[in-house]
């Protein structure tokens, strides 16, 4: 925890719309009392919600914005109501646990303006935010507040700044340790650089090893066709008796026509394959 750089913000802050937080803490001050503590809690809202417009939207803080939180007005009243009686009765419990409560709900208000949580959900935020940041510098922290309140309310005007500018150091540490400190630092003449917050680390992509590459294997010659191998011989078309050399057939006395023994083609004398099928002709 920064504590120069927490007190640089927040007094900055302050002196951009010191008039309107001094002037509104002193309205919600005197309207709490004559309304015997039934408004504290909404006018408290709506200083928070002054506070946090000027850190959003760098909107100049207005009197007229202490009523700006009293659509809020139940849960700010139960609120108030709750916190301020379990506080009380820890502080005259040898006043530790009353630090600790304090503690551990510091940022209850900040919550349920900025967030519109209600009370147990922001309670339950503000704890849980405590305890993330560390529960030992917050508890440090509200002592150091409660030391500057008590120098301050020594005489009225002290007393009228510690109000608003303890408000907001809350304020700027809610934003700081929410990630935002970007917005503060945006309005600021600090110049205090913003740290990148951390990204988390994504699932590493583990890439397989290349495959292999794939060597084609030579394609086996194409073997042609067996040509299947035949044989003819000379018969005579009358008797299919094999075929002399005469002009007659020697078995039937036909004149003699030589044919394919395989397709019967008749045949030129002297072939030596058949035309028809291809047959070499054995004489």
């Amino acid at each position: 925890m920064d504590f120069n750089k927490i007190f640089k913000y927040s007094w900055e802050l302050f002196v951009k719309d010191i008039v309107a937080l001094i002037v509104g803490g002193l309205l919600a001050g005197i309207l709490g009392m004559i309304t015997l503590g039934v408004l504290i809690g909404p006018l408290y809202g709506g200083l928070v919600k002054m506070v946090i417009r000027r850190i959003r939207e760098k909107r100049p803080a207005e009197i007229g914005d202490v009523f700006s939180a009293m659509d809020q007005f139940g849960t700010l009243f139960i609120t108030t109501l709750v916190l301020g009686i379990a506080i009380l009765i820890g502080t005259m419990l040898c006043i530790i646990p009353g630090l600790l409560l304090g503690t551990i709900w510091m940022y209850v208000f900040v919550f349920i303006i900025d967030k519109k949580m209600g009370m147990g959900e922001a309670m339950s935020a503000s704890r849980a935010l405590v305890s993330r940041v560390g529960f030992g510098m917050h508890l440090v922290m509200l002592l150091i507040m409660g030391l500057i309140s008590g120098i301050l309310s020594i005489t009225y005007i002290g007393g009228l700044v510690a109000s608003p500018f303890l408000l907001i150091i809350v304020c700027v540490m809610y934003f700081i340790f929410n990630n935002e400190e970007s917005l503060l630092a945006s309005q600021s003449a600090s110049g205090y650089p913003v740290q990148p917050q951390a990204v988390p680390q994504q699932n590493e992509v583990i890439i397989p090893p290349a495959a292999p590459p794939v060597v084609s294997q030579p394609e086996a010659p194409i073997k042609p066709p067996a040509v299947e191998h035949r044989t003819a011989t000379l018969v005579c078309s009358s008797c299919r008796n094999k075929a002399g050399s005469g002009a007659f057939c020697t078995e039937c006395g036909a004149p003699l026509k030589l044919v394919c023994s395989n397709c019967n083609k008749e045949l030129v004398s002297g072939a030596r394959f058949c035309p028809g099928c291809g047959s070499k002709i054995e004489m």
